[in-house]
């Protein structure tokens, strides 16, 4: 008892119990058998969700599997380390969990990234990746132990959200898991994982409190980690209405001071700090508008946030006024040649200015869009909902019209100015924005076709002509 210091009743009673499973431990190590050595609970987890161990993929198929989620999903949504998790045999050492999860994706993606097809091939032992995924993850709902509350865990669960595995009924035809209700469900627990970690807390501080050495990479990594939870947490707020369980104002602080660093990585971290601001500020109209789901918006909430929206744009669309926040020259440089050359129009986080957009401004529009009695008299409509109306129609005009070829970053700021600044001209679409966007995480999908349906809800109901 000299050993066991006094906690909460649960952390007392599991000292107790470490240290009598570490006496327990030594006294079994004593005698080692060269036949049949010791395998611990943790190297036989490993062994069982491991798909090369099990023979479902070789080490290279592992690492092609990497190459292709890295090079196609991860800019989609960076909070895995490029520097340190590239590697597969590296992963897979460190975290067997988080290297079946990778692999889980890059199969989903075979030959979508190995031909130039609609056709999204799977890897031929695709179900039996799942299978190992499913119960991998499963085991860190049902059966964790505090060893289990890692990042790299909650990494793992951030994948499984953000690309579910897909189901083959026929032969071509796949179809994701998606749905708002599991992604909820697995975001609650890796919002309490972060939580238990600290990671509110700890992802901020090193940026936020002087040292002389700065923030370590482990520091960049929590924080795109944690930045990857709100962003989540706050999108399944707007498209599905669940409401949001964590405060991104603190992140919002010091995003601007984590992008400019020179330990930051580019153009990735950039993109990661500026998603958090758009957050802030659906956080800051939920709070305003005392509704945390935001489907009921006042006028004036709804009009500051797309002023707020406006102003964000106005910034990033001109990097090069980074003096103004009294960033040093070098790091000004440094952010403009490559956070600008890399944020296009049709990447995030401009995909998720336009989906916030829309969201928040056709929230108050189901009356107006709702089908109509035969003989229903029309009511004048509100000054407050012609303006949603406009913001919605841009924000849905501009998610079809950013992956058209009639447009490009260059282009961008002067055609998407209002609805009436597009090109007359039929529109065409731009591959390479389309291959690029196969990618995207699941949520994309959904956010994607609502604008295209919103558009034909508007015409059908006579909003527009």
């Amino acid at each position: 008892m000299d050993a066991v210091d006094l906690d909460t009743p649960m952390s007392t009673l599991r000292n107790i119990a470490s240290l009598s499973n570490d006496n327990v431990s030594a006294s079994r190590n004593m005698a080692y058998d060269p036949i049949f050595p010791m395998i611990g609970r943790q190297e036989r987890r490993a062994s069982v969700f491991d798909p090369v161990t099990q023979g479902i993929l070789t080490m290279e198929e592992a690492q092609q599997a990497f190459d292709i989620f890295f090079e196609n999903c991860h800019p989609m949504a960076p909070f895995l380390c490029i520097q340190s998790q590239r590697s597969a045999a590296l992963v897979r050492e460190a975290s067997p969990v988080l290297f079946l999860s990778v692999c889980a994706v890059g199969a989903r993606f075979w030959q979508t990234a190995n031909s130039r097809t609609n056709y999204q091939g799977l890897h031929e032992n695709y179900r039996a990746i799942v299978a190992l995924l499913d119960s991998s993850l499963s085991r860190l709902l049902l059966q964790p132990s505090l060893s289990d509350v890692t990042l790299d865990h909650i990494r793992s669960l951030l994948l499984y959200i953000q690309w579910m595995p897909v189901e083959q009924e026929t032969s071509g035809i796949c179809q994701t898991r998606y749905n708002d209700i599991s992604a909820w469900s697995v975001l609650g627990l890796a919002i309490r994982y972060s939580i238990f970690l600290g990671l509110d807390r700890s992802a901020v501080t090193p940026f936020s409190t002087p040292n002389p050495t700065g923030p370590e990479q482990e520091d960049f990594s929590r924080l795109r980690v944690w930045i990857n939870v709100l962003t989540c947490d706050c999108h399944l707020m707007l498209s599905a209405g669940l409401p949001a369980s964590v405060d991104p104002e603190p992140v919002t602080m010091i995003g601007r001071a984590f992008a400019a660093h020179a330990k930051a990585l580019q153009p990735d971290d950039s993109r990661v700090a500026a998603i958090s601001e758009l957050v802030a500020i659906i956080k800051r109209a939920a709070r305003s508008s005392g509704d945390p789901r935001l489907r009921v918006l006042d006028a004036a909430s709804l009009k500051k946030a797309n002023a707020e929206f406006d102003n964000w744009e106005a910034y990033v669309l001109d990097l090069k006024a980074h003096e103004k926040f009294d960033m040093p020259a070098p790091v000004v440089g440094k952010l403009t040649d490559k956070a600008i050359d890399n944020c296009q129009h049709n990447q995030m986080p401009f995909t998720s200015l336009r989906s916030y957009r829309l969201a928040i401004n056709s929230a108050g529009l189901g009356s107006m869009l709702s089908r109509k009695q035969k003989h229903q008299h029309q009511e004048p409509m509100q000054l407050s909902l012609l303006q949603a109306l406009d913001s919605s129609l841009l924000a849905a005009a501009q998610t079809i019209f950013a992956l058209a070829n009639e447009t490009n970053t260059q282009s961008w700021t002067r055609q998407s100015d209002s609805l009436a600044s597009f090109p007359l001209c039929p529109f065409t679409i731009d591959e390479t924005a389309l291959d690029r966007f196969r990618f995207s995480v699941d949520s994309s999908w959904i956010t994607h076709s609502f604008a295209a349906v919103f558009l034909v809800l508007c015409y059908a109901r006579g909003a527009i002509d």
